[in-house]
């Protein structure tokens, strides 16, 4: 392996999901180039959540490319660089740009949330693995994203050795100090994220009437349960519901409250990167044990994971830690300096780098973000 390497990543827009870790990996010495390349610009759907239009990092970017562009740039990387793809199936740059690494010997990991896996479609996408990725599961390797991401690849014929947990790694913003709660001032929960019913909004809501003791809960985010968030609030004035803030906003907003909760239904929710905000703020969490970021959750202190479709379980989450003093100032300080440690994107660069180092040498694999 060379004293440097370029590294690319292929993904349908810029977002900092990965623009965060791109970013931290161009400060590396070992490594050379970073491109980003991508499908498309930023989705309407995201603008109209509160993403940005255009992220700038150190990185150069490149947008829409053709097959014979995409083929030509891996042609040209050195034998050494490293190409990730956020997902495999869809985008032509993700499915062309795969292609072109195994033709030219290219080294490359596959970025992948575990994928849906309930019911009839659950089983459809199973199989369609197994018969589809074989010549991933020759060539690549998996960044498996969340709590689920490493048993699904382990159940869809992928070996031990090939497979990485992973997260989404993102930039650490310095906390705005929130106003003391003070002994027995109302709990601050919030939820951050799509209004729908895969998000478990009915149980948020729910969630409500069960709390016990003072508590203010405040929605953020847009979709289709907004008119009943906006209803309740107008008849219960511990409840705001405060629509979609932009993204630049949302740190803010989370050094605010006490308690996030995160209570959706199905694994689609791969990681969470609210919940990487939420911690990274010092808040503690209450999610659903679907949510990937849930993995980050193992010790009390962070936060607990309750089942989905449990309103009342989020209720009595929340008073547990209530009671325990787990939104007081010395907790707070515990979660940030863990998140700080594990989930930002200079942590992130440092273990993906540890990752490709042991791809090329006989150093043992690094241990998981998370330990």
């Amino acid at each position: 392996m060379s004293a440097r390497f370029d590294i690319a990543l292929y993904a349908n827009g810029a977002s900092h999901h990965v623009c965060d870790l791109l970013d931290a990996l161009a400060g590396r010495p070992q490594v050379g180039a970073v491109t980003l390349i991508t499908e498309a610009a930023v989705g309407e759907d995201r603008l109209k959540l509160g993403w940005k239009g255009e992220i700038v990092g150190a990185y150069s970017q490149i947008e829409a490319p053709t097959a014979a562009e995409v083929e030509a740039f891996v042609a040209a990387s050195g034998e050494d660089s490293f190409h990730i793809f956020v997902g495999m199936r869809h985008l032509r740059c993700v499915t062309e740009g795969i292609s072109a690494c195994i033709r030219h010997g290219r080294r490359f990991a596959i970025m992948h949330e575990t994928r849906v896996s309930e019911g009839l479609a659950g089983l459809a996408r199973y199989v369609q693995s197994w018969l589809t990725e074989g010549r991933i599961r020759r060539h690549g390797i998996v960044l498996a994203i969340g709590a689920h991401g490493p048993k699904w690849f382990l159940r869809t014929g992928y070996r031990p050795k090939q497979i990485f947990p992973f997260a989404y790694f993102i930039a650490s913003h310095a906390p705005v100090a929130a106003a003391p709660r003070g002994q027995g001032g109302p709990v601050r929960i919030g939820y951050v994220g799509r209004l729908e019913d895969a998000k478990g909004l009915p149980e948020v809501l729910e969630m409500a009437a069960l709390v016990q003791g003072p508590f203010e809960l405040l929605i953020v985010g847009g979709g289709t349960w907004a008119p009943a968030c906006e209803e309740l609030a107008s008849r219960d004035s511990r409840v705001r519901y405060l629509g979609v803030l932009p993204v630049e906003q949302v740190q803010q907003f989370m050094s605010t409250l006490d308690v996030l909760v995160q209570p959706s239904r199905t694994v689609d929710d791969g990681w969470g990167v609210v919940v990487s905000e939420a911690l990274l703020n010092g808040v503690a969490v209450v999610a659903s044990a679907r949510v990937g970021a849930s993995a980050c959750l193992a010790d009390p202190v962070r936060g607990r994971i309750v089942p989905p479709r449990r309103p009342q379980a989020l209720a009595d989450a929340i008073g547990d830690m209530a009671a325990g003093g787990a939104f007081s100032q010395e907790f707070r300080n515990l979660r940030q300096q863990w998140a700080l440690s594990h989930l930002t994107g200079d942590v992130g660069a440092d273990y993906l780098l540890q990752i490709i180092g042991s791809l090329h040498s006989n150093v043992k694999r690094p241990k998981s973000f998370l330990l």
